[in-house]
């Protein structure tokens, strides 16, 4: 949805915001985790934003408030054309940026200016100048032991419009930069290439056993579920996603349904996970499990299985392929399978 902000508060941490056909609705600093893309909102800006459907008032009350970029944003920032950015736009596939008042995402917006300057555009320089979503704590990280790996060559938009099965876990659906990345990178395109995400019952399981604890025992995992309840909502809402039937032993442990939808599909779809359980100094925890599945000797090659995760860096709403080196050498390439005898 979109509107202007109309009030804001910010030593009172509440604001007013009223859509195109003149509705209003009230925000709360402190009433959901997404507090850091309105700290720097001020009076008359352009956004967009969710109406929280679950809110206990007869006020109508908003989520996820961004600024939008419109490609009469991008013209004035960076002298180019209009009908340039428009046009490049729908070459890159954005058929809804069709005049100087459409709007993008930044990941788009970025490509964009890239592509018709031809020569790389710092991201820094990007997060300061674009009307988007940012915080005072913006920052770019090195790659470290740690951190995925980014793809040089395809990203999750490649595997949505190949019809890999895109799996999504608890862990990245509790992410700060979740819904903002699925409006970059995915939303539009399981849309455009009639796709869906796929999350399994032990997913939502999880979800629901945090929000049952009304944050008694653990209020930034209470608001982190709050969040991923809320970004199901709003992809139930389109009809983006379903509940897969995994015909898995336990349902209640996310890790272990998905390990074992994996193993028992990969011979017949292609498969991606979207997952931020993927420490590199726990061999990869659940992102780890997985890819190794794919580098087993029997089934190697017959199907592709990949693995991302959503960015934890403040301001950048984007997907990460995880690549763990160390699977391309493991005992399941090198070393021939064992073999099988009768007992």
């Amino acid at each position: 949805m979109i509107g202007k902000v109309t009030k804001i508060f910010k030593d009172k941490r509440y604001g007013f915001i009223q859509n195109t056909t003149n509705d209003e609705y009230s925000f709360k600093f402190g009433d959901f985790r997404f507090e850091k893309d309105i700290l720097n909102l001020e009076r008359y800006d352009e956004v967009r934003f969710y109406e929280d459907k679950n809110y206990n008032s007869k006020n109508r009350s908003a989520l996820s408030i961004y600024k939008i970029i419109r490609v009469k944003d991008i013209s004035t920032k960076y002298n180019i054309d209009e009908e340039d950015i428009i046009e490049e736009a729908r070459r890159q596939g954005e058929t809804s940026v069709k005049n100087r008042y459409s709007y993008m995402g930044t990941l788009e917006a970025e490509q964009i200016i890239n592509t018709i300057k031809g020569k790389s555009v710092n991201k820094k320089t990007i997060a300061c100048n674009l009307p988007r979503p940012k915080n005072n704590f913006f920052h770019s990280r090195q790659i470290s032991k740690t951190t995925p790996v980014r793809s040089n060559s395809f990203s999750i938009v490649d595997y949505i419009k190949e019809k890999y099965l895109i799996f999504v876990d608890t862990s990245s659906l509790m992410q700060y930069n979740m819904l903002n990345a699925l409006n970059n990178e995915v939303i539009p395109y399981l849309k455009k290439y009639d796709q869906k995400l796929y999350v399994v019952d032990s997913v939502e399981h999880e979800i629901n056993k945090l929000l049952k604890t009304k944050g008694n025992e653990n209020p930034s995992s209470y608001k982190q579920a709050k969040s991923a309840r809320f970004i199901l909502n709003v992809l139930s809402k389109d009809d983006l996603y379903v509940i897969p039937e995994t015909n898995a032993s336990n349902r209640k442990f996310a890790d272990e349904e998905l390990i074992s939808c994996f193993t028992n599909y990969r011979t017949k779809y292609n498969l991606c996970l979207i997952t931020n359980d993927n420490s590199q100094r726990k061999d990869g925890n659940l992102a780890g499990s997985i890819l190794r599945l794919k580098h087993e000797q029997p089934i190697r090659g017959i199907k592709d299985i990949k693995v991302f995760s959503v960015s934890r860096d403040d301001g950048d709403f984007r997907f990460i392929e995880f690549k763990d080196e160390t699977i391309y050498n493991s005992f399941y390439i090198t070393n021939k399978p064992p073999k099988r005898v009768s007992l």
